[in-house]
């Protein structure tokens, strides 16, 4: 993540790196790609069973004010089942701290504003999006790569991937 609070191809707060002590080959962490995504698949379970018939209000009011921000809170208050559980994945703040990391994640881009409103409306719609995407990798008009693939895939000098 832009700020280092995240890590891996899950994005695993580092909050939460000590769910790989459970799910986890003794000696992995969340920096380990098959132990990131235990990690995360294991959050998005936990949430699932705990949001399953919705976020709570009294819950989401912490972090969403339904006063501040009424049509996020209403947006976030309807997610139900995988869509709560995606909204928690994510976060469930919906408040001018979504904006103001935003902004802090986008100054140095060339058109600042359109990068930080880009940020805010992927952040805000991030079940959506999501969902989005999953329908077109369903539908076939995203093709995404086998881990086997992935793991063929030329390296670059520092590590990372010729994609």
């Amino acid at each position: 993540s832009y700020d280092g609070s995240s890590v891996g191809i899950m994005q695993i707060n580092k909050i939460n790196a000590g769910i790989a002590n459970s799910v986890c080959m003794s000696g992995q962490t969340t920096y380990d790609r098959e132990c990131n995504i235990k990690v995360g698949l294991e959050i998005l379970k936990r949430y699932y069973t705990q949001y399953k018939d919705g976020i709570k209000p009294e819950k989401l009011a912490k972090y969403c004010s339904p006063n501040d921000q009424p049509q996020r809170y209403n947006q976030y208050a309807s997610y139900r089942g995988f869509d709560a559980a995606l909204r928690a994945y994510n976060g469930l703040s919906c408040s001018s701290i979504v904006d103001s990391k935003c902004r802090t994640a986008c100054r140095n881009a060339k058109d600042t504003d359109t990068c930080t409103n880009n940020c805010i409306s992927a952040t805000i719609n991030y079940v959506e999006k999501i969902k989005n995407i999953a329908a077109l990798i369903e539908s076939g008009q995203i093709i995404t790569p086998t881990i086997q693939e992935i793991e063929e895939t030329p390296k670059t000098e520092e590590g990372g991937l010729y994609i």
